[in-house]
């Protein structure tokens, strides 16, 4: 592949190449996935009468902030199956983070080629615990720190600055904490460069980037019309924060980049030598290259600032907050940051050096390759015959998933099939007791809800407990049982109408 000012286009695909991964397989072991999916289930058949959407949920519609990725999924389904319309939108997320990437580097004056070095990134665990309007903020993010360091270089063109405007306020419609993360650290940046430099440009740019924190308006004021008398937003964080373990950090970090599979070690191997390329790549460009250009040094100041400041905020910033804000997962989606942020820094250092090169895509693409391979062998193996079981059911029924997982399945983190229920839901409506419905910036609520076992683990299904609300039953069975937990007295109960692969479906007599 040339590496020139116009790299050849085998380059550019190569960057894309992470979008593959959920065409592997139809059904992705992404925790959360599934459940955003159920967003646009209720969204594309809520005025469907065999749906029954209306008796259980209700949607709120709007344009407000985490909800970009739901309309653009059901935009798209107008024309293309549901499921194709999820995977198209995750596909641009996975596969966009790497031209991205490389819009960075080229803006802050490194080396292009470094942006292969995302590639795991853009797989990182995040995406595997199914946090998807993350991964699509993150894109778009990226492109606003590019544009950022352009207007920079560049003497802030206008056309570039509305470009910038329109990135951060795409990246609060897709999620709100990435938004808070980039704007805090452009902010922190464009503050730097008014003091250091003082000049008619630097305030110009700290005005766009102030400009773009008024869309947090109204959800901020949603947060504090949330508090009813308790604590508002600024004190839930300030109460989790002084009240944050933080005797994991360590395990935290190391895991929140990319290496998050439970038992295996290959990951963590892929990542200690994925950070060996950054940090000796990292240490050597600082030791041949510690001079060069006065606007050079600069750039390299404005980058480490804003390592420094996520790294501080990583230590700073509790993992969960509560009510108004209710939300878990703060500091675990800064060690990304840190990554992306870590790239650029390495430099030039692989302009003459072929060997680095080649070493630098084969190690980046075997990871991505790994990935799909894992990915389409879960999609033949465990997910096999879901789908039938699923188009078994009649639309608008009441439904619980109720999973025996093996262990190669919790491989994964989180819970696989934790949210596995909404794929009917997207299908074909209905009731489903696990959603993330719970949270109140997603755009449908329940009306009603169900007792489940938690995360539809089936040994925790209890007939007496469980049952009442629903007329359908869709099982993973167990290896040994393979009618439990529906054996025994409650095979009279119900009826096994469809078994496919691992899966079987029953109604309720």
């Amino acid at each position: 592949m040339r590496t020139s000012k116009n790299p050849h286009w085998l380059f550019w695909l190569g960057l894309c190449t992470p979008g593959i991964l959920p065409w592997a397989s139809d059904y992705l072991p992404f925790q959360d996935w599934p459940g955003h999916l159920g967003v646009v289930g209720v969204i594309l058949h809520y005025s469907e009468v065999e749906a029954q959407l209306p008796n259980y949920f209700e949607l709120s519609g709007g344009a407000g902030p985490n909800a970009l990725m739901y309309w653009m999924i059901s935009g798209l389904a107008n024309w293309l199956p549901p499921m194709d319309a999820g995977r198209v939108v995750l596909s641009l997320a996975l596969g966009g983070l790497g031209p991205a990437m490389a819009w960075l580097c080229r803006s802050v004056g490194s080396d292009i080629r470094l942006a292969y070095l995302v590639l795991p990134l853009s797989l990182g665990r995040h995406v595997y615990c199914g946090f998807m309007p993350n991964a699509c903020a993150l894109v778009t993010g990226v492109c606003a720190m590019a544009c950022y360091f352009q207007m920079r270089a560049r003497q802030s063109r206008v056309r570039t600055m509305f470009l910038f405007l329109g990135f951060m306020l795409v990246t609060h419609s897709f999620h709100v904490f990435v938004f808070l993360v980039v704007w805090g650290l452009l902010l922190a940046v464009s503050v730097w460069d008014c003091v250091i430099l003082r000049t008619k440009k630097a305030a110009i740019r700290l005005s766009f980037v102030l400009v773009t924190v008024m869309s947090m308006l109204p959800h901020w004021l949603s947060f504090e019309g949330r508090s009813r008398g308790n604590a508002g937003a600024i004190g839930a964080i300030y109460e989790a924060t002084i009240s944050a373990d933080r005797t994991q950090l360590f395990s935290q970090l190391w895991n929140w980049l990319f290496a998050s599979y439970r038992y295996s070690l290959l990951d963590d191997v892929l990542q200690a030598i994925w950070l060996g390329m950054c940090l000796v790549g990292l240490v050597i460009f600082m030791m041949i290259k510690s001079t060069g250009s006065q606007e050079q040094r600069q750039v390299r100041n404005c980058l480490w600032l804003m390592f420094s400041i996520t790294a501080f905020m990583f230590v700073l910033l509790p993992s969960y907050i509560g009510p108004p804000v209710n939300w878990w997962g703060g500091n675990l989606r800064l060690p990304i940051f840190l990554g992306v942020l870590l790239i650029p820094l390495v430099g030039t250092w692989f302009d003459k050096n072929r060997l680095a090169s080649w070493s630098l895509y084969g190690v980046n693409l075997f990871i991505v390759a790994l990935a799909v391979i894992d990915i389409w062998n879960f999609g033949r193996t465990e997910m096999k015959g879901f789908e039938e079981v699923i188009k078994a059911v009649p639309a608008g029924k009441r439904l619980t998933l109720l999973h025996w997982t093996p262990t190669e399945v919790h491989e994964y983190p989180g819970e696989p099939h934790g949210y596995a229920s909404n794929y009917y839901l997207l299908e074909k409506g209905g009731f489903v007791p696990q959603n993330v419905f719970e949270h109140p910036d997603v755009l449908v609520q329940r009306k009603v809800s169900a007792p489940a076992p938690p995360w539809g683990q089936a040994e925790y299904f209890d007939w007496n407990r469980h049952s009442w609300s629903f007329d359908a039953f869709v099982v993973r069975r167990h290896a040994k049982f393979p009618d439990s937990p529906l054996h025994g007295i409650n095979q009279t109960r119900v009826e096994l109408v469809h078994r496919s692969g691992e899966w079987s479906y029953y109604r309720r007599r």
